[in-house]
């Protein structure tokens, strides 16, 4: 948990995205960058899902990146849920769950993180609702 704290460099992910190559969260070039980690069959997952795909749309030329990490699913449940709310984002999927555990702290889905430029972590646990207020009080500070 520790590694994952806000203020901390966030950890890197590199995992196997629809193709089957890895993809890592530092290729993300956006100022800001969501780490959204979801399960298919998660009830918060399908109400906060449809409104990170409509923020993303919204910010994705302003600035404004989501990396999508599956966890504790399967691979048919990711893909079908992936088209079921058109996630436009990079989407990963590690079945261990490796990746993922042992670098972010994931208490229940989804989790939302917050990485500004430098990929430090500057908020969690946050609702789609809230990452706008706090990238506007990343960009008033810097």
């Amino acid at each position: 948990m520790s590694a994952s704290l806000v203020g901390k460099k966030a950890p890197e992910v590199n995992v196997l995205g629809l193709d089957g190559k890895p993809i890592s969260l530092y290729d993300k070039k956006a100022p800001y960058v969501v780490v959204y980690m979801w399960n298919p069959d998660c009830e918060h997952c399908e109400e906060q899902t449809p409104k990170l795909v409509q923020l993303y749309n919204q910010m994705k030329d302003k600035g404004f990146d989501v990396y999508g990490i599956a966890v504790n699913t399967e691979d048919a449940k990711w893909r079908a849920a992936m088209k079921k709310y058109g996630m436009p984002w990079t989407n990963v999927f590690d079945p261990t769950n490796k990746s993922i555990y042992g670098k972010y702290y994931v208490d229940n889905t989804p989790e939302i993180y917050l990485l500004n430029s430098e990929r430090t972590i500057i908020a969690k646990n946050l609702q789609v609702d809230q990452i706008m207020t706090m990238i506007e009080r990343d960009k008033a500070k810097r």
